[in-house]
This record gives C-alpha cells, structure tokens and sequence, in this order.
C-alpha cells in the first residue's frame, strides 16, 4: 500500500477517534506530515468537517405469540344438512363444513370424515369435500335409506381431536329400474 494512501487512512481512523477526545493536529516529520491528536511543538490544529454518521434504524423486536392461535370453538355440517335427502346413484355427493373461527382449516390440521361410524380412507384440508362413490363403497354399512355423517379436526402434530361435530343423519334415495312409483 502506497504511503500516502497509508497516511490518508490513518487521518481518517485518527480524525474520527481524535475528533471524540478533541481534536487532531498535524507536525512536520522527516518523513512527511505526522498528525496526532496530542499538540506538540510546531503542531497547527486542523480544521475538520463533522464527521458522516449513519444512524442505524432500531430493530424491531419479534415477538412470538403469547399463545398458540385460538382453538377451533365449534365445527359443523352444513351441506348435507341434518335430516335432509340427497339423491346418489353411484353413492357420490358433496359434502360442506363450516369452522369458527377462522372460517378454514389451519396448517397442521386435517379433517376426518366419518360416514355411518366408518372412518373414510383420506384426510382433508378444505371444507368441502367430494365423498367419492370409492369412499361410499368402503364406509357405507348398508344399503339403508338412512346414513349418519360426522367429521372431526384432527392435530398433525399429535394425531388428537381438536373437535367434532355433531352426527348429521341424512337419507340417499337412489333411482331404481322397474319399481313402480308409490
């Protein structure tokens, strides 16, 4: 490194630091200028500019929750309502819930579905649910009219209920070849 660039570095650390205790001034060496925040004999005092301080922004703190998000408060059947008829050749239908609060699953969660006491195969997210004719074939105890369907918000994290609905019972009526109409 150059010893003028040397020189220029230290003036500027140096000026810094000399301008906090007092000052900074500046003597001839037999080398070049030499400059010390101490006056000495032969030493002129130099005139600095202020120096350029940034001010650092102050940190927001994160704060984490107090607590874990509000437990679900209530988890309900809406679509097939309770007592209600759905019209399914194949065992299909569509099935909607509703959660307070929130109004949707949170991450982590999943929704169990049982249909006549029968747990269906797969978990969901959503709160509206395609029950597949698969689904029907694997859970439906019987060909009764009368079915019964319930879910449940299940943790991830544990495998525990976090809440249940109530069982809603709803009939399938299904179109038959050749019966005669009553």
């Amino acid at each position: 490194m150059p010893a003028k660039a040397l020189l220029l570095m230290l003036l500027a650390f140096s000026s810094g630091f000399a301008l906090a205790q007092g000052g900074v001034y500046e003597s001839k060496g037999k080398d070049g200028p030499v400059f010390s925040d101490q006056p000495s004999s032969g030493a002129k005092p130099l005139d600095l500019p202020p120096l350029n301080v940034i001010e650092q922004p102050q940190q927001q703190q994160f704060q984490m929750p107090d607590a874990a998000p509000a437990p679900y408060s209530q988890l309900t059947i809406v679509s097939p309502a309770d007592g209600s008829t759905i019209h399914t050749n194949t065992g299909a239908f569509d099935m909607q819930l509703q959660v307070d609060p929130g109004m949707r699953i949170r991450r982590g969660d999943t929704l169990r579905v049982k249909l006549d006491g029968n747990p269906l195969a797969q978990g969901y997210t959503a709160l509206a649910i395609h029950i597949t004719e698969a689904d029907w074939a694997s859970a439906a105890t019987s060909d009764n009219v009368q079915h019964s369907l319930q879910a449940a918000i299940i943790s991830n994290k544990d495998g525990s209920v976090l809440i249940e609905s109530a069982p809603v019972r709803f009939f399938a009526h299904r179109a038959a070849v050749g019966e005669r109409a009553r």
